[in-house]
């Protein structure tokens, strides 16, 4: 019996990074592979039709580039039944592809989703227990890193959640594991969702004056965009910790910086209006401010993970199993 064909979309220098030998072994035991493995140059609408020929699915491995793949290559293809998306780069391209054809598509992987979680987890269990001033005190001498006061538990904390797509379901169901509250601003999400992810939904201004920590977790879009400033800013609580690992354009970042340079509060943060971060700004010298640069969603155990859960995906598609959509497929 013949197997099923599988066309590889064209990801570059990423191609190993998702793929590493033994996933790539896994996948062409089940399926005929067409690779485009490190090609960087697009091809003409012709040749990909050309190259998808007999193809019954396509594996997208980050998304990249994914705009070559229009309605019309795929119904000059004919054959493609499912796409397959590995890393949740891309999905914001695909969705219009189902509408036009037919043809679903589906995330393999959630691991993107994961690594980020951690991350923001991380920080705030640091944030809470002022690690980074106990560091910064011993290593400026201090015995007992004084001043030992204002360190607080993750436990029976408040957790704000600014945001709840796919990192805010996330990280609500990993605070709730370790026993932190949360409430939520969300425009989108239904409230009878956030009642089931133990969230409760609140005006925004609430939440910054509520919360002991604060995670936003949203896509810069026209609503989102410079949500919070200096006003916002001067909500938050004394001793809270501010965490973004989403992005810059969420907030005024001079207004964040002319906040903290009071040192009411503290933030981790991991993206920056501009990058990489500059030598000279503040976030760099500013003690209550922990930085990492732009890593929270990207490691790469996540981009393995991220292809071997896709390629999993499509062996069950193969397998005559109802494909399944992972973006809230937790782990």
């Amino acid at each position: 019996m013949a197997k099923p064909k599988v066309y590889i979309h064209r990801v570059g220098h990423w191609y190993s990074q998702f793929l590493d030998e033994q996933t790539e072994r896994t996948l062409r035991a089940f399926a005929d592979v067409v690779s485009e493995q490190g090609r960087e140059k697009p091809l003409s609408p012709a040749g990909l039709v050309e190259r998808m020929r007999g193809c019954m699915a396509i594996l997208s491995l980050n998304g990249l580039n994914a705009e070559e793949i229009t309605a019309d290559v795929l119904r000059a293809a004919g054959t493609i039944r499912l796409i397959c998306i590995a890393h949740y780069w891309g999905l914001r391209h695909f969705p219009g592809i189902t509408r036009d054809t037919g043809i679903p598509v589906v995330e393999g992987s959630n691991a993107g989703t994961a690594a980020v979680g951690e991350w923001i987890i991380a920080a705030s269990l640091m944030g809470i227990r002022r690690l980074h001033a106990f560091d910064q005190a011993l290593k400026r001498g201090s015995p007992w890193g004084e001043p030992r006061h204002g360190v607080g538990l993750l436990s029976g904390s408040v957790a704000g959640l600014v945001g709840l797509g796919r990192i805010g379901r996330y990280v609500a169901q990993s605070f709730r594991a370790l026993g932190v509250r949360c409430i939520g601003y969300s425009q989108s999400c239904p409230p009878d969702l956030a009642a089931a992810l133990g969230i409760t939904l609140v005006p925004l201004e609430q939440l910054l004056r509520s919360a002991d920590i604060i995670s936003l977790n949203h896509r810069v879009v026209d609503e989102t965009r410079g949500r919070l400033g200096a006003r916002e800013f001067s909500m938050l609580k004394n001793k809270c910790v501010f965490i973004n690992a989403a992005r810059a354009g969420l907030y005024d970042e001079r207004a964040l910086v002319d906040e903290l340079m009071k040192g009411r509060f503290t933030a981790y943060i991991d993206v920056f209006e501009t990058e990489p971060l500059p030598l000279d700004h503040l976030f760099r010298s500013l003690r209550n401010v922990v930085v990492t640069p732009h890593i929270a969603g990207n490691n790469a155990e996540m981009l393995l993970r991220c292809g071997r859960d896709a390629v999993h995906t499509l062996k069950d598609f193969f397998d005559g199993k109802e494909p399944i959509d992972k973006r809230y497929a937790y782990p």
